[in-house]
């Protein structure tokens, strides 16, 4: 940039217009110096002009001596001379002592550099292929504005952000080791790169389990082998770890990537493998379902369902055992009682036998419905349940004394459970009673017929009738 200077003198002194400048410019006109003095930064230039006719001047330093010496200028001729160290620069025409000027050279201000570094990703970050994601980056700058970071991978500009917060969102960064840099620029146009972020896009390992095949059916206790293949296309695969339902079962660190399991208890299971590159990015397969099936088997085989029982007799319970290949350890009899809405069944135990035959005999039992089942155990603690069985007690009817009142009502007492009366005038047609019986303190029934004030002759029969209402 040119500048022109120009001085003006006034009555009380003179006025200088001290200017900077790259380039300052100083006419030499009227036998004088405009500006007389100027003042510049080290690094900038001063240019006199010679305009004068029909005479020469020059330039020529008189303190310090010896900086500036022009040859003699004729009029439009030049003469230049950079200032690199600061002071205080007197000279003069050496033919007109009486032109003299002066050149003030400070130090020129600094713009101090910005300062940059990436915030995210972390040095060493790992990330899947292909990353999508935010380069973040923390800029500053002590005497002005920062007002561009651009972002570089391997020297390769990737964006760049104008303003604060200075970020920038990759799309598709294909795998590979890239050194992540940013350049941030101030407002004075100085720059600032950043240190190197090592960034690595790994592409992940592939994995599948390939034995057992979805949905297999295997016998229980399971002891074999789950095998997987599993591969990476950028590196290799370091470890394979093996879930049944989220619960680890073991890993293998070597291809081929495979695991024996050893007795897996009858059920149903998930399966599933993670694979581990050597970068630590992991894949988990497409889950595998399995059955494991127990070949315990367990059956009540005495009493049959729903066989009648007489309350406070003894009923023996027998049942069948076996699986193959094991031995049976136990056989525990249980009382199942059902519970309302969604509570699973409570089981009380009745009793367990370790030797066939499996065999136990419960005394006295009371009226009611009894809900038996049967759990085999085998020496590898493996277990099954049997379907229940269901025994109905009862007391059964028996009349006690009959009598009519005086306005032809009979009552008729009897002891007994799980039953309807039915009355009859021929024995051919016989109908429920309907307005009876109430049950006694003592536990016995009384009847009381009213139809028999119409008709002479009556006769009564129990009739065993078994329901049994479930809680809902």
């Amino acid at each position: 940039m040119l500048l022109r200077l120009w001085v003006a003198s006034l009555a009380a002194g003179l006025a200088v217009h001290q200017v900077r400048g790259a380039t300052v410019k100083v006419d030499i006109a009227n036998f004088s110096f405009t500006p007389q003095i100027v003042t510049i930064n080290t690094g900038d230039t001063v240019e006199w002009i010679m305009q004068d006719q029909a005479t020469e001047h020059n330039v020529v330093s008189t303190t310090p001596a010896g900086i500036l010496g022009s040859p003699l200028l004729m009029v439009g001729q030049t003469y230049s001379f950079t200032f690199q160290t600061p002071g205080t620069y007197d000279y003069e025409c050496s033919l007109h002592t009486f032109m003299t000027g002066t050149v003030i050279v400070q130090d020129a201000a600094v713009d101090q550099p910005p300062s940059v570094s990436l915030s995210s990703p972390a040095d060493g970050t790992v990330v899947a292929a292909p990353f999508n994601g935010l380069l973040q980056a923390t800029a500053a700058d002590p005497d002005g504005t920062v007002t561009n970071v651009s972002f570089l991978a391997n020297g390769t500009l990737l964006g760049a952000a104008t303003q604060s917060p200075f970020n920038l969102a990759v799309t598709n960064l294909a795998a590979g080791t890239y050194a992540l840099t940013a350049v941030a620029i101030d407002n004075g146009g100085i720059s600032t790169t950043s240190s190197p972020v090592t960034l690595f896009v790994d592409a992940p390992p592939t994995v599948s389990i390939t034995a057992p095949t979805n949905g297999a059916v295997l016998p229980a206790p399971f002891t074999g082998t789950l095998q997987v293949s599993a591969s990476d296309s950028d590196g290799t695969v370091t470890n394979v770890g093996f879930f049944a339902g989220g619960a680890l079962l073991g890993n293998a660190t070597q291809a081929p990537f495979n695991l024996t399991v050893s007795n897996l208890a009858a059920g149903a299971y998930t399966l599933s493998a993670v694979a581990t590159d050597d970068r630590g990015l992991q894949t988990i397969s497409t889950p595998v379902s399995i059955t494991v099936v127990s070949s315990l088997m367990v059956a009540i085989t005495s009493p049959t369902n729903d066989t009648l029982f007489v309350t406070g007799t003894n009923v023996t319970l027998l049942a069948a055992a076996s699986e193959a290949g094991e031995a049976v350890a136990q056989v525990a009899f249980y009382q199942e009682r059902f519970n309302p809405g969604p509570v699973p069944p409570s089981y009380s135990l009745l009793g367990s036998v370790t030797n066939p035959p499996y065999s136990l005999t419960l005394t006295n039992v009371l009226p009611g419905f009894i809900h038996i089942v049967a759990q085999a155990t085998d020496l590898l603690g493996a277990t099954n349940l049997s379907a229940g069985v269901r025994l109905i007690v009862y007391t059964p009817v028996r009349f006690g004394s009959i009598s009519r009142a005086a306005d032809g009502t009979v009552q008729v007492n009897f002891t007994g459970t799980s039953f309807v009366i039915e009355t009859s005038p021929d024995l051919q047609t016989w109908t429920q009673a309907t307005n009876g019986p109430t049950q006694n303190a003592d536990g016995s029934w009384t009847l009381e017929d009213t139809s028999t004030r119409t008709n002479t002759v009556r006769f009564y029969r129990a009739r065993h009738v078994f329901h049994e209402i479930l809680p809902l």
